[in-house]
């Protein structure tokens, strides 16, 4: 599995070239730029609390996480549910 990191190079890429794009272009260059951080936090936030002992339901992975977020890490849920709306 890539890294946060990998992710955050893929998402800087993007936006960067999201500059030389018409207006229309760049909206969805920069969509696909949080979109792809959103899911480099969502695997690190998955293998993380996997380590910790959580369990990450196959099922509905997503919202298992932003529940334990929510219970468990408020400080952090705001932020992973704004970048998934």
């Amino acid at each position: 599995m890539p890294s946060f990191k990998d992710f955050e190079k893929i998402a800087d890429f993007l936006e960067e070239q999201s500059r030389t794009f018409p207006q229309s272009q760049r909206e969805v260059a920069l969509r696909r730029a949080i979109s792809t951080i959103y899911y480099g936090l969502f695997w690190e936030l998955r293998d993380r609390l996997k380590h910790k002992g959580y369990k990450i339901r196959k099922r509905q992975p997503h919202s298992t996480i932003l529940k334990i977020l929510s219970t468990d890490f408020p400080e952090i849920y705001p932020l992973m549910e704004e970048l998934k709306r």
